[in-house]
């Protein structure tokens, strides 16, 4: 790719050239209240190319750098996401896969219920990690 914008870019440059040398007549020029009688042709379409990249230029960086917040902003909401994902991964199948039923549950005989310990995640290391590290999982968060 940086081959063929150099490849470009002195094309551009060859063309530029070749048009200096055969427009060589002067151009009477009006910006705004300003009149310039006698200027060049090939500086008139030189000082037109330059304002032109110096344009585009501009508009790339701008429209890069609201690129770069938006992709920044996508990583954070995907690693939220992953935590929040790992750590429901470590749940107990039964609390992952609860559902009403429509019909009431059939009468069980009385027994005394079973003590269930609360699932918690699982916590790795002294707290002063990277903070890339995934407390969840153990690892590194993808």
């Amino acid at each position: 790719m940086k081959v063929l914008i150099v490849l470009l870019f002195m094309l551009l440059t060859a063309v530029v050239v070749v048009f200096a040398i055969y427009n060589t007549a002067t151009v009477p020029i009006t910006v705004w209240y300003t009149s310039f009688p006698a200027v060049e042709l090939w500086v008139v379409v030189v000082v037109s190319i330059i304002v032109g990249v110096v344009f585009a230029l501009t508009i790339g960086l701008v429209e890069g750098t609201a690129t770069r917040i938006e992709n920044r902003r996508l990583r954070r909401t995907l690693r939220k996401l992953e935590t929040e994902n790992n750590y429901l991964r470590t749940q107990p199948s039964s609390a992952r896969h609860r559902t009403e039923s429509p019909l009431p549950a059939p009468l069980a005989p009385m027994t005394a219920p079973a003590i269930v310990e609360p699932a918690s995640a699982p916590v790795y290391g002294s707290g002063d990690e990277d903070e890339d590290d995934d407390v969840y999982s153990g690892g590194s968060a993808v």
